[in-house]
């Protein structure tokens, strides 16, 4: 009786050329897959850093308004560099204008305000924002990686009492709570 898997028990027996061909072609595709996951993903770390580090910015400046001086808040729109400002405060104490920093590479961000909104604001000493957003179109800020979109990310600062939010871009506008 003849053994079912001969090459096994024979390790003097090479792989035939066909074998190899479509070994390679196998580990040829997953490895594709893997590194497209992989750049998908660090794409959304990129994007998720500079949309965490602008809502921590704006919570600073809501935290200095409250010190007694209003700052007003002006987000640059467009495309952004690493370096770049993305945002100036005005009449705010110890705040600095926000850059982006910690970025690899010379990727860029495109960042966007919807129509209807605003892309300045001024946050009050009674923690309020002037003008106050109205309930249906709060202030929205979109960031994508530039030439890329898909992901993006956005900051709601949403009410009179300015609650800054985290989410993605939405039908709705922004849907907070969500990154």
């Amino acid at each position: 009786m003849l053994p079912r898997w001969p090459r096994l028990l024979r390790p003097d027996r090479s792989y035939t050329l066909v074998e190899l061909m479509v070994t390679v072609v196998v580990i040829g595709i997953l490895s594709g897959v893997v590194i497209d996951i992989g750049w998908r993903e660090w794409r959304r770390e990129q994007v998720n850093s500079v949309v965490l580090e602008l809502a921590g910015w704006l919570q600073k400046v809501r935290r200095g308004a409250l010190k007694g001086h209003s700052c007003v808040v002006t987000i640059q729109t467009g495309l952004r560099a690493s370096g770049a400002q993305l945002a100036q405060v005005d009449n705010c104490v110890s705040v600095e204008p926000l850059r982006l920093s910690g970025l690899s590479g010379n990727r860029g961000f495109d960042v966007s305000v919807p129509e209807g909104t605003v892309n300045s604001f001024t946050f009050t000493p009674a923690g309020t924002l002037s003008p106050p957003p109205s309930p249906q179109v709060p202030i929205v800020i979109t960031v994508a990686l530039e030439g890329h979109s898909d992901p993006q990310r956005c900051v709601r600062i949403d009410g009179l009492l300015a609650a800054i939010d985290v989410g993605i871009p939405g039908a709705g506008g922004c849907v907070a709570g969500r990154i």
